[in-house]
């Protein structure tokens, strides 16, 4: 888990490897209420064959676009989830939407990573799966994704063919 790791929730990391090439990483998480954990882990992978000094530089530059990439998708999760009148800290009792039961506190349905678990999580609400798509609250997210990556591919080309030198 990022924070486990970092202390925080969003990091860049630089993977360097001579042979193999390099590779900028940039994880993140986003609120999802329905999700175990009540969160989702993404990653955002740059692979290049780039010399080590070309890749250094363009790692500030990719660190930065994938941190504002990575902003407007929480910002995007984190409205979805207003929108549909559900918060980050609801059902801090262990019931409410999903459990199929009464919303009290009663006892805890626990389950394991290997077990089914009956589809819930370790508050006893009901576990769903959605696609980045529906957390976000965009049904033609990827396309403005999309469009976001073919410019920042456009703004990364120039840089490494010497337009961003001073």
């Amino acid at each position: 888990e990022i924070e486990a790791v970092t202390g925080v929730q969003t990091c860049a990391l630089p993977i360097c490897d001579p042979l193999a090439g390099y590779t900028t990483a940039f994880l993140f998480r986003i609120p999802d209420p329905w999700a175990r954990g009540r969160r989702r882990v993404y990653a955002f992978l740059c692979l290049s064959l780039l010399s080590e000094r070309k890749a250094m530089r363009v790692f500030g530059f990719l660190a930065g676009a994938f941190r504002e990439l990575a902003g407007w998708i929480q910002g995007l999760a984190e409205a979805g989830n207003s929108e549909n009148g559900i918060a980050e800290g609801f059902d801090e009792d262990g019931g409410g939407r999903g459990d199929g039961g009464d919303g009290g506190g009663g006892a805890r349905v626990r389950s394991s990573f290997l077990g089914s678990g009956g589809g819930r999580d370790d508050r006893g609400r009901g576990v769903r799966a959605r696609g980045l798509a529906e957390v976000v609250g965009k049904p033609d997210f990827f396309i403005e994704l999309h469009v976001r990556f073919v410019a920042l591919a456009a703004q990364l080309r120039f840089l490494v063919e010497g337009g961003g030198q001073q």
